[in-house]
């Protein structure tokens, strides 16, 4: 079986994080 993710971001919220936060939240998801 296969899933698909969808993700909804608000444009303004995520230029607003930090660089290096953004990086591990990627990080992060890719993990998982």
């Amino acid at each position: 079986m296969k899933y698909l993710c969808l993700i909804y971001f608000d444009e303004a919220k995520l230029a607003a994080v930090p660089a290096e936060e953004l990086a591990a939240i990627v990080d992060e998801c890719m993990t998982y």
